[in-house]
């Protein structure tokens, strides 16, 4: 009596408000995507014999797969048997994609931390003396302001910088550099209007780019690897992943880079070149010499 949830995830778990284990089970997320008691009682069981999944944010958004409302083993562990009115609210998740899988779709994306410059400048977007790398100092600044930035966007902003990140937008997408805390405060003063229509958007997120069409693009705060860039539509409230890496959305963003050509295939095709253009400057001189001379 008089004991609260947190006081009782405390007591029992050991568990403090704004770790990875309240994400996990309590997160604001779920109130949107998932918010019934028995799939609380699920993500209980779910962390005492399996722990908290890496993505644990991603789900709790509904964008990322989990299985833990379809596993009997958890449901005996609750002593329930599930009926149609205790299914949790998140009836589809996303597809699951196993670590082999996501491991290629890393390995694929041409974009990296040892190609970024060289990209960037070949995109013409900006100049070298744009290029300024933010030190360890500038970082620790940004982070003070947004939160943890995921080891992918340090990178990105400890290579370039933010100048140069300002100006990568090929012009269906603005992308907010120097101005990242304000804009995410503009952003979030218009959400509210969206309403009940609202996907599930965390309250640290990080507001990067803007679509042509004035839609948010985000990504999660916290110490992670990387995080997925996601979209809201601004005309519906749904969110939804615009890329699977940062990597890979600045990779959409910047032209292909140029395919250099072997030298001996360079030249072979030169040397082609250049017949293909003495036998038609011939056949021309052929042509006009037949054109005005009579033949007889």
């Amino acid at each position: 009596p008089g004991e609260d949830w947190p006081a009782y995830l405390m007591r029992s778990f050991g568990i403090k408000r704004g770790d990875v284990f309240w994400q996990w089970i309590e997160s604001e997320l779920w109130q949107i995507t998932e918010n019934s008691p028995q799939g609380a009682g699920l993500r209980i069981a779910y962390m005492l014999d399996y722990g908290v999944p890496v993505d644990h944010v991603e789900i709790a958004m509904g964008q990322a797969h989990t299985d833990y409302d379809e596993s009997g083993f958890l449901w005996e562990r609750l002593d329930l048997v599930p009926t149609p009115a205790q299914s949790v609210r998140l009836a589809n998740w996303p597809k699951w994609v196993g670590a082999v899988e996501q491991a290629a779709r890393r390995a694929a994306i041409p974009l990296s931390a040892e190609t970024l410059v060289a990209r960037v400048l070949s995109a013409g977007r900006c100049k070298p003396a744009d290029i300024r790398p933010m030190t360890a100092a500038d970082l620790a600044t940004l982070e003070d302001q947004l939160g943890p930035l995921p080891d992918s966007y340090r990178s990105l902003l400890g290579l370039i910088g933010l100048r140069a990140l300002g100006r990568l937008g090929d012009g269906t997408v603005r992308v907010h550099a120097d101005t990242l805390a304000q804009h995410g405060g503009q952003v979030r003063g218009r959400l509210p209007a969206l309403g009940p229509a609202l996907g599930a958007v965390p309250a640290d997120a990080i507001f990067i780019a803007q679509t042509k069409a004035d839609d948010p693009l985000f990504i999660l705060c916290g110490p992670r690897t990387d995080s997925p860039v996601f979209r809201i539509d601004m005309a519906t409230g749904k969110v939804s992943q615009s890329a699977p890496s940062i990597w890979a959305w600045l990779d959409a963003l910047l032209p292909a880079a140029p395919q250099a050509r072997p030298v001996g295939q360079a030249r072979a095709t030169r040397r082609a070149d250049w017949i293909v253009l003495t036998i038609g400057v011939a056949s021309l001189i052929l042509a006009l010499i037949l054109a005005y001379v009579p033949l007889r």
